[in-house]
């Protein structure tokens, strides 16, 4: 039986973030958190400049904002999609990776309170770019990257990565930070993943 390639965002893949972020960005912002969850979903519905290139000073403005993020949510105790992992736990053949623009500081120590062995895990410190870190990811296990499947939330991730993923291995997480109706609008019924469940049709 031939082996899957699965790589995951974190943040509304794999952690129940949504919330938490548009509360902080409101506080931090000053603004409501309709306004918060407005410009979120606005800001996750482009490509952003820095995937293709930041300067250092700007990478390492970008790395303390994004490790004191990470430190805040943490604290209050984000929670993981538990029956998401419970699905992946079944899945057989299949390595896991995750490639994230989230900080250590987010994903380090929650990541291991899970059975599932996602190896490599690649965060915003390893490198600002996921396309590069889904290179290294790819490097890893020594396989082509159109032979690799990416899960993500956003839209902006499917910008970013489609050109360089094979088109049908990009899968819609509809329970993250755009849903079903966001995500129809880039991806074909196909690729969206609108229940944890759904993920068994990939290995089938």
């Amino acid at each position: 039986m031939s082996m899957h390639y699965y790589i995951f965002d974190y943040d509304g893949v794999l952690a129940d973030t949504w919330a938490l972020r548009n509360e902080y960005m409101s506080k931090r912002r000053g603004i409501s958190y309709a306004e918060a969850e407005r410009q979120g979903i606005e800001f996750f519905s482009t490509v952003h400049k820095s995937t293709k290139h930041m300067t250092d000073e700007d990478y390492a403005k970008a790395i303390n904002f994004n490790q004191t993020y990470g430190r805040h949510f943490s604290e209050l105790g984000y929670k993981l999609f538990e029956k998401f992992f419970e699905e992946l736990a079944n899945l057989k053949n299949t390595k896991f990776a995750i490639v994230t623009n989230a900080s250590t500081t987010l994903v380090g120590a929650r990541i291991k309170e899970i059975s599932t062995t996602f190896d490599p895990i690649l965060t915003f410190e390893d490198h600002y770019s996921k396309v590069k870190k889904v290179q290294m990811v790819c490097r890893t296990w020594r396989i082509d990257i159109k032979q690799a499947y990416y899960f993500t939330d956003t839209k902006s991730d499917v910008f970013e990565l489609s050109p360089h993923f094979s088109k049908e291995k990009i899968i819609g997480c509809c329970w993250g930070y755009h849903g079903y109706d966001t995500l129809r609008e880039i991806l074909p019924d196909k690729q969206l993943l609108r229940t944890f469940s759904d993920i068994r049709k990939l290995n089938n």
